[in-house]
């Protein structure tokens, strides 16, 4: 969402300007400079020029971002918004990122998502190794068990190729003197 907003006069038609609200979570440091960016004579200047007015502050908390270039990093943020208690529920990291050594902070935020994106990963590798082992071992668990037959002890011998009878397959005189 943009912070500029087309302006209206009374009628309710445009006066090709913009209204320019400052959001309420905006730090006195972010912005003074923004307005000194806004003070440089853009060096590619067009045929259509928009003037920009002040407006109200927009009283909204800092958008969730699920990249860590589009948070707000806490020296964009003023310390007294977040002191704020109803405001103390947006001091999280998909709205607010560490600003980084340059600004007083141990670890760069980089360097900390990269940290988590490893572990994650590591994380990922560690289960996929567990499935994989738990895939096996059920393998030999269906490997190892065996079959045991069912019926009565005249149909398993039946089943067997060439014998009638148990016995009759043991000695040749049983099988009716063939042999």
């Amino acid at each position: 969402m943009s912070d500029d907003e087309d302006e209206l006069d009374e009628r309710g038609t445009k006066t090709n300007r913009y209204i320019s609200r400052r959001p309420a979570w905006r730090s006195d440091v972010m912005q003074c400079l923004l307005e000194a960016v806004d003070q440089v004579a853009d060096p590619k200047t067009t045929s259509k020029y928009t003037a920009r007015v002040a407006g109200p502050v927009k009283d909204e908390p800092p958008p969730v971002a699920t990249t860590l270039k589009n948070r707000a990093r806490r020296w964009m943020v003023s310390e007294e918004w977040l002191a704020t208690e109803s405001n103390k529920e947006y001091d999280v990291p998909p709205r607010i990122a560490g600003s980084g050594k340059a600004w007083g902070d141990a670890e760069d935020p980089e360097a900390l998502e990269e940290k988590k994106r490893k572990m994650k990963e590591e994380k990922e590798d560690v289960k996929r190794k567990k499935v994989r082992l738990s895939d096996v071992g059920e393998k030999t668990k269906k490997k190892g068990k065996a079959k045991t037959g069912g019926g009565t002890q005249v149909e398993r011998a039946s089943e067997t190729p060439g014998a009638e009878d148990s016995d009759a397959a043991i000695d040749p005189e049983l099988r009716g003197g063939r042999g």
